[in-house]
């Protein structure tokens, strides 16, 4: 069953789209095609836990503008950056339990919007020098 308004599900997919992001799979996968390939964003699973786990694509160069990308997103849905047992960072609520994609208001959608926006830029500029 497809997540639709009234928490603007549907317009943050329209707003992906806009940024060049790709909805991939049926797990909600998040993949932004830049210069240096493709930047996984996030992604949901179960019952619409979302999973910053993988954010990056395995460059250690790029690995500060992903943390600061799960710090955003943190900061701005009121949770925390927490590391697992694989060393592996991810952006959970105050009390380790995963966010869910369906439980997301209107704001917290457009933060992450932000969040991707800004992570864009910084990627964008690491490419190019600038």
């Amino acid at each position: 069953m497809p997540i639709m308004e009234p928490n603007g599900v549907e317009r943050f997919r329209r707003e992906l789209k806009r940024l060049g992001v790709r909805v991939v799979g049926t797990h909600f996968s998040l993949k932004w095609k830049c210069a240096v390939g493709d930047l996984n964003l996030g992604y949901t699973m179960g019952s619409d836990q979302i999973w910053t786990d993988y954010v990056g694509n395995r460059l250690p160069e790029l690995e500060v503008y992903c943390e600061a990308y799960k710090q955003r997103l943190a900061s701005a849905w009121g949770g925390e950056v927490k590391e697992g047992p694989s060393g592996t960072r991810y952006v959970v609520k105050g009390d380790g339990s995963r966010f869910l994609l369906h439980d997301l208001d209107k704001q917290q959608l457009r933060d992450w919007i932000v969040a991707i926006e800004e992570l864009q830029h910084a990627v964008r500029e690491y490419v190019t020098g600038d």
